[in-house]
């Protein structure tokens, strides 16, 4: 992003946010349903996410209970060759003993109780004595329940508001969460460009410089609980909104991207990030750099100004 600014100038960021596609999980197919393990999204206007008491966010048959004890930060990604700018909220929880935990369910059969001519039938073909067939009367009222199942505990859970929804990833470490936040940032790539594009601008001086979609994690503190009740207010109505890269101001109620999710979280969890807390760390950052750091600053004060929860 440093050396986007470095050739362009703050003065296209507008122009590259207008242009920008909508991040869609579906690009690079990291997300499939049907296998579904560490990743669950919560669909867009589904109206189906359903806060279980005491910390559990459910979505049909998974189930994401988020630790009360939780350390957020967002997570900034940064495409230096277009200027593009990502975000995404990250829950750490620190104690060993209070993880969150993710639950993939399966569903038992759901039995019937037989009518008294049902009973009397099989009692008469299979030649069964009263007594038996009161004994068979009294098991079949037991009705299946849900099952949680594979229930695993993670010490990180990533939320991105991408195109269709909420994507709710699991991690084992912040790694894993940033290649996430990488992988569908990197996704939205023009067809052809390499992933390398420092070279191009005179600046690809190792594989590790020449990777242009940079994170930054910004602490902003722990979450008051309960943590998951406010977390289900804030995203069941971010999914009922339009996802737009760039909105109208009069529409901005309406209207969600990554980025404002991210701002409506926070505020509901009484956190704060100011833009010269970014600016400051992107100054720090060698890859980064003021220019990158001064244009990102502005765009979330402004974007601070006008988001509400």
């Amino acid at each position: 992003m440093g050396s986007y600014f470095s050739l362009r100038g703050a003065g296209e960021w507008d122009a590259a946010i207008s242009l920008t596609k909508e991040p869609s999980i579906w690009t690079n197919v990291a997300y499939a349903p049907l296998s579904r393990g560490e990743r669950v999204l919560w669909g867009r206007r589904s109206g189906d996410l359903v806060f279980a008491y005491p910390t559990g966010l459910c979505y049909g048959d998974d189930v994401i209970k988020v630790s009360d004890t939780a350390d957020v930060s967002l997570l900034i990604a940064f495409d230096e060759c277009r200027g593009h700018l990502y975000s995404a909220v990250l829950l750490h929880a620190p104690l060993v003993n209070q993880p969150h935990i993710y639950c993939k369910g399966a569903t038992n059969v759901s039995l019937r109780a037989p009518s008294e001519n049902s009973l009397h039938e099989k009692r008469m073909s299979r030649g069964l004595s009263d007594s038996s067939s009161v004994l068979f009367s009294q098991d079949s009222h037991s009705v299946g329940q849900e099952a949680l199942t594979d229930e695993i505990h993670y010490p990180y859970v990533l939320l991105y508001a991408v195109k269709e929804g909420v994507l709710a990833y699991c991690g084992m470490d912040y790694r894993s969460c940033e290649n996430v936040v990488r992988a569908i940032a990197g996704s939205r790539r023009p067809a052809g460009q390499s992933q390398n594009c420092g070279r191009a601008f005179g600046t690809d001086t190792g594989s590790a410089e020449g990777v242009t979609v940079k994170c930054v994690c910004q602490p902003l503190g722990r979450a008051p609980p309960p943590v998951a009740r406010e977390l289900h207010h804030v995203i069941s109505d971010d999914l009922k909104r339009q996802f737009e890269i760039r909105t109208d101001m009069r529409h901005q109620a309406q209207s969600t991207n990554c980025v404002v999710f991210c701002i409506r979280v926070m505020q509901s969890l009484t956190l704060s990030l100011r833009g010269y807390d970014i600016q400051k760390e992107c100054e720090n950052r060698a890859d980064l750099g003021p220019n990158a750091g001064e244009a990102v600053g502005d765009a979330w004060e402004a974007l601070l100004k006008s988001v509400r929860v």
